[in-house]
């Protein structure tokens, strides 16, 4: 595949689809923050890299910072419930969330 799909969920509460979504530890690094979310939503039976340990975006929303990573799933599958995800292409996204959330 050439095209490059991004990972969208959408939340219980929410009618739009967002990029996959969690915490930090006190003590851990936003990059390890990352691989053990995706581990902890998806399980392990994928192998994926983060790239690099310096965010690609951020947004701040209801007062909470949110740091985009850019990650890379090499092999496996992700598991999750079929009717809140999708892959999408970096065009199709702003017809699945909003404005501000896609601009970021």
């Amino acid at each position: 595949m050439d095209k490059v799909l991004y990972l969208l969920i959408r939340e219980k509460a929410e009618d739009k689809f967002r990029l996959p979504e969690g915490s930090i530890n006190d003590g851990e690094l936003l990059h390890e923050a990352v691989k053990r979310e995706l581990n902890e939503k998806f399980g392990n039976g994928f192998e994926s890299w983060v790239v690099g340990k310096i965010p690609v975006g951020h947004i701040n929303e209801n007062q909470k910072n949110i740091f985009f990573y850019n990650v890379r799933i090499f092999f496996g599958q992700v598991k999750f419930k079929k009717e809140n995800f999708c892959w999408l292409s970096k065009d199709e996204i702003k017809d699945f969330t909003d404005e501000n959330y896609f601009n970021s």
